[in-house]
Order: structure tokens, then sequence, then C-alpha cells
């Protein structure tokens, strides 16, 4: 979306400045969720998404929303996930440093909401994906392997 409305403009346009606009978009999102992750480690709070046990759409799609905004510490009870609140809006803000003619107070902050925008969306991936779908099945023959008998010691 950036290339197509040309921001930053110090970019230019063609496939050049398109790769410039990827690399800082990836190397922003990237150091957002490194931040968000290291002090949610160093405070112990779980990062990964937990599934509604919910089987309604709306109350899902709640907690979808709502897992934005809260996590786990590791004594198990709901706490403010502000690790990766702090870690999207600082690193957002931080992003106008290496990108040209960005005001942290604009583009920062527009990062820092397009993160929970896209935690959201995660969120909702991870919600409604079949849980089944990249597990491994048990009961394929075919790919397993035959099994081995092991002789005591001494018998050929």
């Amino acid at each position: 979306m950036s290339h197509l409305s040309n921001s930053p403009r110090d970019y230019g346009q063609g496939w050049g400045a398109f790769g410039q606009r990827y690399g800082n978009s990836f190397l922003t999102y990237g150091l957002q969720d490194t931040a968000a992750q290291g002090m949610a480690a160093a405070v112990g709070y779980e990062m990964r998404y937990v599934q509604c046990k919910c089987t309604s759409v709306l109350p899902r799609i709640g907690h979808a929303i709502l897992w934005d905004f809260v996590t786990y510490n590791h004594d198990g009870k709901k706490v403010l996930n502000w690790p990766s609140l702090v870690g999207g809006y600082a690193v957002g803000m931080l992003s106008t440093t290496y990108t040209p003619n960005q005001k942290w107070s604009a583009q920062g902050i527009q990062a820092g909401n397009s993160a929970i925008y896209f935690g959201f969306a995660s969120s909702l991936l991870q919600e409604f994906a079949p849980s089944k779908l990249f597990r491994r099945r048990k009961n394929q023959s075919s790919l397993t392997a035959p099994p081995v008998t092991v002789s005591p010691p001494g018998t050929p």
C-alpha cells in the first residue's frame, strides 16, 4: 500500500523503491516482534496465541480482539500484554529515524497501530484455522518405519 501511495516519496517509484519499502517494513515489523518477545520473556509472559474454548463465531472473534491486549503471566493469570504494545509503538517510533521524512508523532504511532491490526489478523487466522491442519496423522502406515526387534546380548 505504501508503494502505491508513494510513501515515503524519497524512495521514488520502480522495483528499487518497492524493495526499499519492503525492506523497511520487514525490518520494522521484525524489530517490533523481537522487542515484544524479548520483554515478554524477561517478565515471564506467554506470547503464543491461545484459542478460545467457545464454539460460537462472535465470541471467538471477540477473543481474537482481546488477545491483542492480554496474555497469561507465569502464574496463569490474564494480564495486560504491555510488551506487545510497547514493542509495537516504541519500535514504530524508532523506525522513523531510518525512514526518510517521517515524524515519530504520526508515522511512528501509525506503525504501532499497524502492529495491532496485523496482530488481530494473525489471531483470527489462528482462531479459525483447523487445529489439525498442521499435525501429522498418527495412523499412516506408509509413512512409519517397520518395527525394530532387539535381541538380547549374546544371541545371534
